[in-house]
């Protein structure tokens, strides 16, 4: 069976093999902490027009947080 998703996660708990495809192209494949070890970039955060205040809690909180 192969299932199509653009969210890791989701395939994470739906399969025990996922298979990275970009361009038409396979650029991996393997078992999800083989990809996450080698392809994963983590997690970003943006904020759009914070107040300088608000930016400041956000900041500390992921800081403290993570």
């Amino acid at each position: 069976m192969v299932l199509t998703t653009h969210h890791l996660d989701e395939a994470e708990i739906l399969a025990d093999r996922i298979t990275i495809m970009a361009g038409g192209k396979l650029l991996a494949c393997g078992k999800c902490d083989y990809i996450k070890t080698n392809f994963g970039e983590g997690y970003h955060l943006s904020l759009t027009n914070p107040s300088e205040n608000i930016l400041k809690e956000c900041e500390d909180l992921v800081k403290t947080t993570v």
